[in-house]
Parts: structure tokens; sequence; C-alpha cells
């Protein structure tokens, strides 16, 4: 029901729950919205939710969003597909190497190392040392995610691997203090590491300081994640995450933040979500130019 919905949050918490969720029924509903799916943040989750289908009419459906017009839609697109193997599929996905997004860039280096590693390694070198900025930080986010130990040539950004020192502190406050170090990062990597660090933090602190960097400013494809901490048992984490979302801004966050529940999603956002006014501000301000009214 959520996926057929005319409000975009509810197709986009169906789609999510596609994450954790597996079953015929589900996956054909899956397939038909993204069919007709005009709203790229619900393409882009619905896509992901898909990765679970070992399915030949679902790799078919999926192949075809590689060219999406949306860069979310399309890295998420290589992400699915990294645990299929065609022959198809490897070239259609080898001509976004030249995709102008960098984050796509990225994912497809990833999908071609794990299946040439050989052929693949000698490029990201070649990019690793490359004086272009973006091409540089490509090949780091490749390797990092691929576990390679890069040339001695890669100039780290000044400031990163203090930053993953910090995270990596077994002290709470020195690892609140790498956030903030990471926030002088570019976007990229500051991204790349505040996610990484969410990912596997437990400390309350430490989480609530990482919700709120994520908005400075952050990106739409963080939402999914930050989502989850609105519930936190925690005051601080459901506030500071608030703020995070608020300076994201944009429709899918005031989508998230507004005060009244949509019908349907009380599960998804798990009760009502209060917003104390200087958290009404930032997100005011940080989606002024949004049509979208605050209800």
């Amino acid at each position: 029901e959520l996926l057929q919905h005319s409000d975009p949050r509810a197709r986009l918490a169906g789609a999510m729950i596609g994450y954790d969720k597996q079953s015929d029924a589900l996956k054909a509903a899956l397939m038909t919205r993204l069919e007709v799916e005009e709203d790229a943040f619900v393409r882009a989750s619905i896509v992901k939710a898909l990765r679970h289908y070992p399915d030949p009419h679902v790799l078919e459906h999926l192949a075809d969003h590689l060219l999406d017009p949306d860069a979310r839609v399309r890295s998420n697109t290589v992400e699915s597909l990294m645990s299929y193997d065609h022959p198809a599929l490897l070239k259609r996905v080898s001509h976004l190497l030249h995709d102008p997004d960098m984050r796509v860039q990225g994912t497809v280096l990833i999908y071609l190392a794990k299946r040439m590693p050989d052929r693949i390694r000698p490029l990201m070198e070649k990019m690793a040392t490359s004086p272009e900025a973006w091409a540089r930080r490509t090949a780091r986010y490749a390797y990092r995610a691929l576990g390679w130990d890069p040339p001695e040539a890669v100039e780290e950004e000044p400031g990163s691997q203090e930053a993953r020192q910090q995270l990596a502190s077994k002290d709470y406050e020195a690892r609140v203090q790498g956030v903030w170090k990471a926030l002088e990062l570019p976007i990229d990597e500051r991204l790349e590491t505040l996610r990484r660090a969410l990912s596997h933090e437990e400390h309350p602190h430490v989480i609530a300081t990482l919700t709120r960097a994520l908005g400075h400013p952050g990106h739409t494809e963080d939402l999914p994640l930050l989502a989850k901490y609105l519930t936190s048992e925690d005051p601080r984490v459901r506030s500071n995450t608030v703020e995070g979302i608020a300076r994201i801004g944009g429709v899918d966050a005031l989508h998230l933040l507004e005060r009244r529940e949509a019908k349907g999603l009380g599960s998804f956002l798990g009760g009502r979500i209060r917003l104390f006014p200087h958290q009404l501000h930032v997100a005011s301000r940080a989606s002024a130019a949004d049509p979208v009214r605050w209800l």
C-alpha cells in the first residue's frame, strides 16, 4: 500500500522496508513502482531494495536505470548490480566510468575492480596521482571501499589522517573532536568519513555529534541513514538529528520533519516529531527556496 501512495514520503517508506525484508509480493510491488516512479529519491531507494533479488527480470530493469538522469539512482543501481556477473552488464557499467558524477565513477571503479583487478588497478593508480583533485578523491574512495593499499604517491587531504585517528580513538571525547576535524575536509571526503564513523558508533554523545555534522552541508542521500536516529532513546541524538536533516533541506528533508504525520507513516517515523523554535528556524532557512509549506 505504501508503494502505491500518492505521497512520495509514503513510497519512500515502502521502498525502505525492502532493505531488510524480502518476498515475492514485495519484489513485484517494487518492480511495478519502479516503472512509473517520478521521484528520484524514491527510485534510488527502490533500486537499492531490489539488490536482494537475483532474478533476470529484476536485473534487466535495474540495468535500465544505469542511464537514470539522477546520479543517486545511477550509483545505487551499480551498487545493486555489484554481486551479479554478466558480460552485457559489465559492458554497460563500464560506460559509466565517464559519468560526470564522482560518486558514480567511484562505484563503477569498485564494480570493475572486483571483476578485473589487474586491468583496473593501473587506472586507479593513474587517477590517484592525477593533477585533478576530483580524480584523486575518486581513487581514494575506491581504494578504501576495496580495502586495497593505495600507492605511496597518493596524498591524503590535509587533516584526513588526523580525523581518522581521532575517530578511531577509544576515548569518546576524542572521537567528538574527530567529527569536527572531519568537517574541515572536502565535502566528498568529509561525507565518506562521517558516514563510516556513524555506521559503527555506539556512544550517544558521538552519534549526536555525527548526525548534526552530516547536515553541514549534507546530501539528501544521507536522509535514510539519519531518519532512524529520529526515534533514538537519547534526546540529544533526536534533537541533533532534526538539526542535521533540517540543514540538508529540500523537499525530502521537510517531509521527514513535518510536524504532522502523513497517514500510514507512524511506524516509519516512530511518532510525532516535535521541532523546537531554533530547529524550525534552521529548517526554514535551509529550505527557503522550497515551495513546500510546513503543516
